[in-house]
């Protein structure tokens, strides 16, 4: 099984009062930007309900299979106006979360 695809967690992954209170607090602590980018993308990732998302959707990956040149920021946008709970992922700086087969059909028909 751990061939094709390696061992896979649909539960629950943090804690997001801990992830809110440590990106807080970030400016206490001695990191840099892209680590402060990284908890802050954390964040914002412990807000999604798994109930009904899996993974997460790589932009560019999503650019090259339906041939659509979308902005992470104009995704996130589109899915939110929509009522879709996403986010950034701190996985990959290309990737959003919490994108589900309802969203990724809004992000093929552009809305």
């Amino acid at each position: 099984m751990h061939d094709v695809c390696g061992p896979l967690w649909a539960g629950k992954l943090w804690d997001s009062k801990l992830a809110d209170s440590i990106a807080q607090n970030k400016l206490k602590l001695n990191l840099s930007n892209e680590e402060r980018k990284i908890l802050d993308a954390i964040k914002e990732e412990s807000k999604i309900n798994w109930s009904n998302a899996f993974g997460f959707l790589d932009m560019h990956a999503f650019g090259r299979t339906y041939k659509k040149n979308l902005k992470i920021s104009d995704a996130i946008e589109l899915l939110s106006n929509n009522k879709i709970n996403v986010s950034r992922t701190h996985f990959t700086p290309y990737g959003i979360r919490g994108v589900d087969g309802v969203g990724l059909n809004k992000l093929v028909n552009g809305r």
